[in-house]
């Protein structure tokens, strides 16, 4: 299991002091922050509302009870309503700003809140298989100085996050990132860089991992529980995947990105040592507000 380190805490991530070991591998999980927990409350308050009004119930269940085609339309909704409302992107300020990342100074740009959804037995539908191949968020044509946050909405046990393997931070391993391009993918539109949300559209053409499961090639798994509003930290060239889970409940967390540009001018990072897509994502990331 992932500790969560004294050395680096909440206050201190967004600092060059946190944000160097952050590039060094270390992964730093904290406990709940006020405004962690807002940014997850309001999330949670808005998938309750939007579920209670198309008569779906409870939204980690719904799913399980309805089928794709009664819940996708509203988690589309919700998705792009999170990603591109002020009010969530002023909420993602705060956090940033208790987290010590330098806010008003014109000094970083930041992906906005992405809600991420993994249905119970979302590994049995072959569209979906991309979400559960191993990856570093850098095979998407990030930067090495790509920080990433990750808040829990709700309690969650290790079962039902995801790993690291901590082993291949700095290691290459092998994958197809090499077909995956910016600028063919991010022309798609809004919806598809927010993720998959109808039956139609695939996610064949996201890059992964191409090697067996086997803990000779991908290293140990490490894993994590969480609190709501607990928050994650990590470089986003870490070796990360998805598991896997039938315990018939949806899992929902938002994760956000976050680069320095002095970091990113001055080519502080992390290691890249296997990312041969093209493009940059970075064209996309927005000033906060």
């Amino acid at each position: 299991m992932l500790p969560i380190r004294p050395s680096v805490d909440a206050k201190t991530v967004g600092t060059l002091d946190g944000r160097s070991a952050l590039f060094r591998g270390e992964i730093v999980l904290t406990e709940p922050v006020p405004e962690a927990v807002r940014l997850a409350d309001a999330a949670q308050e808005l998938l309750t509302e939007r579920f209670a009004a198309a008569g779906l119930g409870d939204p980690r269940l719904a799913h399980a009870r309805f089928g794709d085609d009664a819940v996708f339309p509203v988690l589309g909704a919700v998705r792009k309503e999170i990603y591109t409302s002020t009010r969530f992107h002023l909420l993602q300020k705060e956090l940033l700003a208790s987290c010590g990342f330098a806010v008003d100074a014109g000094s970083i740009v930041v992906d906005p809140p992405r809600l991420r959804i993994v249905h119970s037995g979302g590994h049995h539908e072959p569209r979906a298989q991309g979400v559960y191949r191993p990856h570093r968020d850098t095979w998407y044509a990030h930067p090495a100085s790509l920080i990433v946050g990750w808040v829990a909405l709700n309690d969650l046990p290790a079962e039902e996050t995801f790993v690291f393997f901590k082993e291949r931070f700095d290691q290459e391993v092998p994958n197809d990132s090499e077909l995956f391009a910016y600028e063919a993918w991010g022309a798609a539109g809004l919806e598809k860089r927010l993720g998959w949300q109808k039956r139609e559209t695939g996610l064949s053409h996201y890059p992964g991992f191409t090697g067996p499961l086997d803990p000779a090639v991908t290293g140990a798994e490490e894993g994590f529980a969480v609190a709501r509003g607990g928050t994650l930290w990590f470089a986003g060239a870490h070796f990360h995947r998805t598991l896997p889970r039938d315990t018939g409940r949806t899992r929902f967390s938002l994760d956000f990105r976050v680069v320095n540009l002095n970091d990113h001018a001055t080519n502080r990072g992390a290691p890249m040592v296997d990312a041969r897509c093209s493009g940059s994502a970075l064209v996309d990331y927005v000033a906060l507000p």
